[in-house]
């Protein structure tokens, strides 16, 4: 029977934050002792397998018939069976009341014999349970499910046919409701399946891919070689066909081992299957060709007239040649996006992610030699055509790079923003509201952002809409629902989200035109710079600060540069190992603001610099800037810090100035 797990509507936020809960366990056969613990206002029992918060609206205990599903934004920390030592469960929730629950939970399993180790599995509940996403870190996996019946991708053993048994409820000033132990009843832990991982490595990699296609060459010079150079035209050396049979039957390998690793899903694919035809039928063509010299086979003249134009269907290798190419495109892509989680359902492969229901991220739509290792803009049209026709906005956020508008029937909005940099507060403010409108129109309108990978300034927008729309709560909250949302763990543990300083700055600036601006800008502040401090300069191009040339730019345009005796006067505090550089005839600097630092000493990393920063006027306070070395933009990666120690920072100190300046 199949079970049903309906995402409602969210009627209020759970209280209070739960920390992480310590359990004491004892000799009980039950497993966990009665005990009580206080977190943060929140008085939690543990007893027989269950959990239970008094004193509050909130209550965790089992239950066979939950009335409504939804997330839960908390921390619940529980005792489960005797031989495991805890079960944590994290939750998100999602503050529209319109969106259902589509975020990554982690659970997290600590078991008490040697088998057993730290596991983390990632799933994601999509609306009206259409799909499930399950991810295990250790064993590198992933499964669709129809719905919820599998908390591991990897293995059945832990599935159970009844979800409501272990299925969240929520209902205002009743309860919430988790059966912890029908989660891990008579169900061992699984052990990684190595074998599939290793198979599923194998026929993935480029380099299986490239000698794929190398050895169809080969086989098409074969069949070449045996039409126009060998003298008989039916018969062929033994050597040709041994290679021409081992060629056909690697590709047969290399079938079997994807349909192990991939299943029936496999022949879902029309391509797949037509590949599949192909190998079978010159693979038994190449076998019978093995014992052409025997007797009983060249003494058959109609044998041999039939199989004469069978070997033209080796031909149909060019077929398999498009075939192999197409997955190294998609290689290719996966390469490239790394860890970004992919939409890889209903026949699509693109590196594109729902960070909510309504708001989709992803890297450039190309056309031409970019799309063999980016998005396929004709595939990102076909999705969203698909998926969400008429109701989808497109935001390129790319100054570098565009495509035709038509392509996405005129539905495309660009923001000049440069890559590794960040957009203006203003645009940042406008960009939200736009957004907002937007999806305010229909229900199911969405936005669809990209820049070049989807990442940077990507992220920045998506964060200032997720903080604009109320989806969390903080800039801290939506750095890290962004970053949780756009990595696929399950490929690697690098993380995917906003990673620039100065991008992560300007989030948290729009949090504060929330806070303390009401979302509007703030009042303009005008600077002028008086001087810059770098510390530990020791090793740092020159070590003296005597090569280090300052540009400042504003509204896209170099306002004012500053080098050895032009503009500044640089002292080199040898005991304090810092350089300090007095700047003349700064202009009046005001709003979006932008320094960067170049040397010929010193290799150029992102923005053709070796350091850069951002900042905003408005949000400079006792006229000071700190910025620390994971605070500035390029010497924040772990790849410069060779050059740049772990006390390198710069300071500024600025003067304010009248507004009547600008005039």
């Amino acid at each position: 029977m199949r079970w049903r797990f309906r995402v409602q509507p969210i009627y209020m936020l759970l209280e209070g934050i739960i920390a992480n809960i310590n359990l004491k366990w004892c000799s009980s056969p039950m497993g966990p002792c009665c005990q009580f613990v206080v977190c943060r206002k929140n008085i939690w029992k543990f007893s027989n397998n269950s959990a239970m918060r008094v004193n509050s609206s909130l209550l965790v205990t089992s239950s066979q018939n939950p009335e409504k599903n939804i997330g839960i934004k908390k921390e619940v920390t529980a005792g489960t069976l005797k031989q495991y030592k805890k079960i944590t469960i994290r939750m998100l929730y999602l503050a529209d009341s319109q969106q259902s629950l589509q975020n990554d939970n982690t659970d997290s399993f600590r078991c008490s014999n040697k088998k057993c180790t730290l596991i983390l599995i990632h799933w994601v509940v999509l609306q009206g349970c259409k799909s499930s996403f399950y991810t295990d870190l250790n064993t590198m996996t992933s499964v669709v499910f129809d719905c919820f019946h599998c908390i591991v991708g990897i293995t059945s053993s832990l599935c159970y046919p009844n979800f409501n048994e272990i299925a969240l409820s929520f209902s205002p000033f009743r309860t919430v409701r988790i059966d912890i132990r029908t989660l891990f009843k008579n169900h061992p832990f699984p052990s990684p399946n190595t074998i599939k991982e290793v198979v599923l490595f194998l026929v993935s990699s480029v380099a299986f891919r490239i000698f794929g296609i190398m050895l169809i060459f080969l086989d098409i010079v074969f069949v070449a070689i045996d039409l126009h150079l060998v003298e008989s035209k039916l018969y062929i050396p033994l050597e040709y066909r041994l290679v021409s049979f081992t060629i056909a039957l690697f590709f047969l390998v290399d079938v079997l081992l994807r349909v192990y690793v991939e299943g029936q899903q496999y022949f879902s694919d029309l391509l797949n299957t037509l590949d599949a035809v192909v190998i079978g039928v010159t693979l038994l063509i190449a076998f019978t060709y093995i014992f052409y010299d025997k007797k009983f086979l060249r003494d058959s003249p109609r044998l041999a007239v039939l199989f004469r134009p069978l070997w033209l269907l080796i031909l149909v290798r060019i077929l398999q040649l498009a075939h192999q190419k197409r997955h190294l495109e998609k290689l290719t892509r996966r390469l490239v996006s790394g860890n970004k989680r992919r939409y890889k359902k209903d026949g699509f492969d693109l590196d594109l992610t729902y960070v909510t229901e309504r708001i989709i991220a992803m890297s450039f739509p190309s056309s031409g030699g970019q799309s063999f290792y980016r998005n396929p803009i004709k595939e990102v049209v076909r999705f969203l055509d698909t998926k969400h026709p008429n109701h989808y906005q497109v935001y390129n956020l790319c100054s570098e790079n565009s495509y035709d508008p038509k392509y996405f029937h005129y539905r495309v909005r660009r923001v000049m923003i440069d890559d590794h940099n960040v957009p203006t507060l203003e645009e940042m403010l406008l960009f939200s509201k736009e957004v907002n409108d937007w999806m305010a129109q229909h229900p199911e309108n969405v936005v669809v952002i990209h820049c070049k990978g989807g990442k940077g300034r990507t992220g920045t927008m998506v964060c200032a809409c997720l903080i604009a729309s109320e989806v969390v709560l903080n800039a801290k909250e939506s750095l890290y629902f962004f970053g949780e949302r756009r990595t696929d763990k399950a490929s690697s543990s690098k993380f995917q989200g906003i990673e620039t300083p100065s991008q992560n700055r300007y989030v948290k600036y729009f949090e504060k035109l929330k806070i303390s601006y009401q979302w509007t800008l703030p009042a303009r502040k005008i600077l002028m710079i008086k001087r810059f401090i770098v510390y530990s300069i020791h090793g740092v191009g020159k070590g003296d600060g005597s090569d280090l040339e300052i540009q400042v730019v504003m509204w896209q345009e170099t306002v004012f540069s500053c080098f050895s005796s032009k503009n500044c006067m640089i002292f080199h505090d040898v005991e304090t190992d810092r350089v300090i550089i007095h700047v003349f005839n700064c202009p009046a600097l005001y709003d979006d603001v932008k320094v960067k630092f170049l040397s010929p000493n010193l290799p150029n990393y992102y923005d053709d610099c070796p350091f850069f920063f951002w900042f905003h006027t408005a949000f400079i306070r006792k006229n000071r800037l700190y910025l620390p070395r994971h605070e500035l933009d390029n010497t924040h990666k772990s790849k410069t810090w060779k050059i740049y120690g772990p006390k390198f920072a710069v300071e500024v100190y600025f003067g304010e100035t009248k507004p009547a300046v600008l005039q």
